[in-house]
């Protein structure tokens, strides 16, 4: 599964890259319950939590229904990339482009005030709360990296090899006046297995365009596994011998 990723300055220019670089980043304004949070060196305020401990300095915690920002086609069937001055600046800036940045809030509202923010790859197609999203408005989650707590309760940071940022596949649609996406989850590959079962959909960067713009690239991307991530960890619990 996946219920915590963080956000960083590598993965902030690896969203610009992505989604080109004329795009005004530091124009896009997003509005929260907690105050935007600016980013050092002129970087784009990022709507995340502050930083748990031992992740990288510039980190930024997301959790479910925090407000993060997301690459998605903003002329997608039946969504919109943003709502005021975040859909024109990312209409304008991605004219012909295809790709736009735009802030959305992590999890589909469920039953009984449940929040649903993971989707299994291998039956997301098949729900229909998800089927139309999946067909038609397909985005990439920037981050850092993101954690998992094993059976003894400890908790794992996951990153790309060398600290590279990850692009999470995901999908989102409109609820009431704001756009919701939830992450996709695949079987765990060799890295993850000792931890957890399951883990997000990562993207290579080269596949990151194509998950979010060519359908007919879905099925094949769904089933893939993704390449081997790093792991660490602050501690790990020691059990002593019974005496």
């Amino acid at each position: 599964m996946c219920g915590r990723y963080f956000f960083t300055r590598r993965a902030e220019l690896a969203m610009r890259r992505l989604a080109g670089e004329g795009q005004a980043m530091e124009e896009l304004a997003v509005t929260r319950e907690q105050p935007d949070l600016p980013r050092e060196g002129g970087g784009m305020a990022f709507p995340g939590r502050l930083p748990s401990k031992g992740c990288p300095p510039d980190a930024l915690d997301v959790h479910p229904a925090d407000r993060a920002w997301v690459v998605c086609n903003p002329a997608a069937e039946g969504g919109h990339a943003g709502t005021g001055r975040e859909a024109a600046e990312s209409r304008r800036e991605n004219a012909g482009h295809g790709l736009g940045v735009a802030a959305m809030r992590w999890g589909f509202p469920g039953r009984n005030g449940q929040l649903i923010f993971n989707a299994r790859s291998e039956t997301a197609a098949e729900k229909p709360l998800f089927r139309d999203s999946l067909a038609l408005r397909r985005c990439v989650i920037p981050a850092g990296g993101f954690y998992e707590w094993n059976v003894r309760k400890e908790k794992v940071r996951f990153t790309g090899e060398d600290g590279q940022p990850l692009f999470l596949a995901g999908f989102y649609r409109r609820f009431e006046e704001e756009n919701r996406f939830v992450v996709l989850t695949v079987p765990a590959n060799a890295s993850m297995a000792p931890v957890h079962d399951r883990m997000p959909l990562v993207l290579a960067p080269e596949e990151a365009e194509a998950w979010i713009l060519d359908g007919s690239q879905t099925a094949r991307l769904l089933c893939q596994v993704p390449a081997p991530l790093e792991a660490s960890q602050e501690y790990e619990q020691l059990e002593l011998p019974f005496l």
